[in-house]
């Protein structure tokens, strides 16, 4: 019995020295940052967060540990010490930052950056609170991180601010007086290139943020799902808005996933908002009937009969409103009719919930896409079909287009290797090229393509490269606008040579920040037999942008 009480009062022993420890430590960066030189750090950075000291409230992390630990060993170096965090709006470059806080809050950081602080400098500032901000910085004598998101607009040519407060920030850097940890984009970071890339090189060490994985940005889904009071989010809606943004929505993971999430649950409670407002209208009119009902003067009887018209027109509204959200839950039933783990979702929801509670599901993400994009709600759910309509799309194609088997052939065949995962990463899902005289059902072919494919020929766009005025980033911004569907571009013959090298590079490079869920079908006018037509190609255009074509599909001149 006394070796077991000696143990206990050892390991308690312990764990009060282990817990004391972590109180003396926070006690001790509470100090540093309410001393006397944190103090001036927060008076003159006014709405600059110590990330460190608030570390309580953030939450953990997800998905970028590899980030964090390159921006320690980063800041644990001698020289080119400050970090540049690369990435697009929407990849959430700010983790990272609050990642580091976490760690040096945990001490599971190098000697050197314990008890520092992380700070987060809003770009906003002007030139007197910039050039206040960096004084108190260079005070603390090494005890400040400062992070600095939008650098570019601050050191770049172009600076929000006035030149001698962007060279005072830019001299502080190059001499070691300011720790500073940049974020920009691929944009800004180029600009930078450019304008003071001497400066970047030199000082900067660029650590590249990319997009979240979609395991990653479901698990940050998930634990966002209990902010929302008043709206239960079924399991199956977060996965659908993964889905759905990270092939539908522009933009970066997990930003376009979160946004969607968060639209489709105020889209909802307005919905709650308006039946109990009708409700309270409805029990005010119905309190007022009754009194009104008593009084027997000429006044009192035009009243009531005013009341009891607007009591009516109240009571249909409320009556069309639930219609209306019955129509919508079957409609919601039936899209998911297929898919088991759905309804049973749905029923637990509909079991558990009361009035108060609205829910979101698979239907309500699918809405706010269909806003956004244009697709019909019923086809984004149908993503079932999608392996059934590839695999048979020859024989719908068939169907549509006479005479054309071949050509048929080559494109389903081309559209079937993309499925499934034969095509070339961040690409898009085909790249072809028609040739063939006119009238010989190469349009037909691409308008029966964008029905099978994308449930609408809307989603065919044509360019007719003859007449086509624009320049060549101009048609960039065409395929990046349109990554939904088929882009033709007609008479691809006739385009100009700056057309060509644009074509090049999007089938050449990860040009596109996202892979397009798009077919780009170059439609030319040459040829009748399929070796004169090779000919004829290579001749006409370049041969590294033929290599780079997923077909080329000759049509028969006399079908």
């Amino acid at each position: 019995m006394s070796v077991w009480l000696i143990t206990a009062v050892i390991a308690f022993r312990e764990t009060f020295i282990m817990h004391w420890t972590k109180l003396f430590h926070l006690r001790t960066h509470a100090k540093n940052s309410c001393g006397e030189e944190g103090e001036m750090v927060e008076t003159a950075c006014g709405d600059t967060n110590d990330l460190v000291g608030q570390v309580g409230k953030l939450e953990r992390v997800i998905g970028r540990d590899e980030e964090v630990r390159e921006v320690i060993s980063i800041l644990s170096g001698k020289t080119k010490n400050n970090p540049l965090l690369i990435g697009e709006p929407g990849v959430v470059k700010l983790d990272v930052v609050k990642g580091l806080a976490q760690m040096i809050f945990r001490g599971d950081v190098p000697i050197n950056l314990h008890n520092v602080q992380v700070r987060w400098l809003d770009i906003v500032y002007t030139k007197d609170k910039l050039k206040g901000v960096l004084k108190e910085v260079r005070e603390a004598q090494g005890k400040v991180i400062l992070f600095i998101d939008n650098i570019h607009l601050a050191l770049g040519a172009e600076a929000e601010w006035s030149m001698d407060a962007a060279d005072l920030l830019q001299h502080m850097i190059a001499t070691g007086q300011l720790w500073c940890i940049g974020g920009t984009t691929l944009e800004g970071y180029k600009k930078l290139c450019l304008e003071k890339d001497a400066a970047v090189n030199k000082y900067f060490h660029q650590v590249f943020v990319t997009e979240l994985s979609i395991p990653d940005t479901m698990s940050i889904l998930f634990r966002l799902k209990e902010r929302y009071d008043g709206v239960r989010i079924l399991d199956r809606a977060l996965v659908v808005a993964v889905q759905l943004s990270s092939r539908y929505i522009t933009g970066c993971l997990p930003n376009k996933a979160i946004n969607l999430v968060d639209e489709a649950c105020v889209n909802m409670k307005a919905q709650l908002d308006e039946i109990h407002n009708l409700k309270r209208k409805l029990t005010k009119l119905e309190i007022d009937f009754q009194s009104l009902k008593k009084e027997n003067d000429k006044a009192t009887v035009a009243c009531l009969v005013e009341v009891r018209k607007k009591l009516g027109d109240l009571k249909d509204k409320v009556v069309y409103k639930k219609k209306k959200d019955t129509r919508d839950e079957i409609r919601r039933l039936e899209a998911e009719r297929n898919n088991l783990a759905r309804a049973i979702d749905l029923k637990l929801a509909f079991i558990k919930g009361d009035e108060n509670v609205t829910t979101v599901g698979p239907y309500e993400i699918a809405e706010v896409v269909s806003r956004c994009t244009g697709i019909p709600v019923t086809k984004l759910l149908r993503t079932n079909d999608d392996k059934e309509r590839v695999c048979g799309l020859a024989n719908r194609l068939h169907q549509r287009v006479v005479g054309q088997d071949q050509a048929i052939n080559d494109v389903a065949e081309a559209v079937l290797r993309s499925r499934a995962g034969f095509g070339r990463l961040e690409q898009p899902i085909a790249s072809i090229l028609f040739l063939g005289p006119d009238c010989v059902a190469k349009t037909e072919l691409a308008k029966a393509l964008a029905e099978e494919l994308f449930y609408d020929q809307k989603f065919l766009i044509t360019i007719y490269m003859s007449g086509y005025s624009g320049d060549a980033i101009d048609l960039a911004e065409v395929i990046k606008r349109n990554d939904y569907g088929i882009v033709l571009f007609d008479g691809v013959e006739t385009a100009h040579e700056a057309m060509f090298n644009t074509l090049f590079r999007m089938l050449d490079d990860r040009w596109l920040s996202d892979p397009p869920d798009t077919v780009l079908i170059l439609n030319c006018n040459f040829g009748t037999q399929f070796s004169a037509s090779k000919v004829v190609v290579t001749h006409h255009f370049k041969t590294d942008l033929i290599d780079r074509l997923d077909e080329i599909v000759v049509f028969d001149a006399d079908p």
